[in-house]
């Protein structure tokens, strides 16, 4: 059973992972820069110059940019559930290889058990015995 919005499959995107490894590595060193030149700035003027200081946080802001877009990315490598339910049915095994993009191929089918609707035989002997709201037990093996 799962609940609205559980992790139902994790793809992996190996490109995806690097290029957002790297993103996070340039902004942290566009992060390090821009504080270190407007720590230079605050402390020695003379020694860098407001423009240098403004396209080291224009780099920051592109890399900041990139970094959302990859985090993004990644995001829709996860597979949540739409509603609470039952997964019942699986069409591919852990680890398979998912298709192309502009596959509709489904992973596996999630289903709402909360109400089901049962048809079931009732040997004429036992029709008198049944109403509408007359209690049942359903086993499902």
């Amino acid at each position: 059973m799962s609940g609205k919005t559980t992790i139902l499959a994790q793809i992996d995107i190996p490109e995806l992972r690097t290029h957002f490894m790297r993103a996070l590595a340039n902004y942290q060193y566009r992060l390090t820069l821009l504080n270190r030149f407007r720590e230079t700035l605050k402390e020695s003027p003379d020694l860098i110059s407001k423009e240098e200081v403004d396209q080291a946080q224009n780099l920051y802001l592109s890399a900041l940019a990139n970094l959302r877009e990859d985090v993004t990315q990644l995001q829709f490598s996860v597979i949540r559930a739409p509603f609470s339910g039952i997964i019942t049915r699986r069409y591919l095994d852990p680890g398979a290889l998912v298709g192309q993009k502009g596959t509709n191929a489904p992973l596996f089918r999630l289903e709402d058990i909360s109400k089901v609707r049962v048809r079931i035989d009732i040997p004429q002997a036992s029709v008198d015995d049944v109403t509408i709201g007359t209690p049942a037990r359903i086993i499902i093996k």
